[in-house]
């Protein structure tokens, strides 16, 4: 019975952790400018800074700096960190690495587009 207990009490701290968790990236992104809400999002659909910076028509140099306010704000320790962050509060530019929403590249190609097999 005290093994139930303490697997009871370990769930619950585990729980409360990650609501802990949830709201000091709620709290980080609240900190945010929109210019750099609008970075998270670019970084997060996967763009390297050139192309956030040609999206977005700002330098390279600008978009560098925001990246890393935005790492700072959110206290990120990585940039994995930071696209788990922007997951978890579901954000994500309209448009990814390759032209769709979440870069997916299942949606990037229409079914004509695909190879087609052909028997021999």
């Amino acid at each position: 019975m005290l093994g139930g207990v303490a697997e009871a009490l370990d769930i619950d701290r585990r729980r409360r952790q990650g609501r802990s968790f949830e709201r000091e990236v709620r709290d980080g992104f609240g900190t945010l400018s929109p210019r750099e809400r609008e970075v998270l999002g670019y970084v997060a659909a996967g763009l390297m800074n050139k192309q956030i910076a040609g999206q977005l028509g700002l330098s390279e140099i600008t978009v560098k700096i925001q990246s890393g306010n935005v790492m700072r704000k959110m206290r990120a320790q990585s940039l994995p960190d930071l696209v788990l962050m922007a997951e978890l509060l579901d954000v994500r530019a309209a448009t990814g690495r390759y032209g769709t929403k979440g870069s997916d590249l299942r949606e990037a190609f229409e079914p004509n587009m695909l190879p087609r097999r052909t028997s021999n």
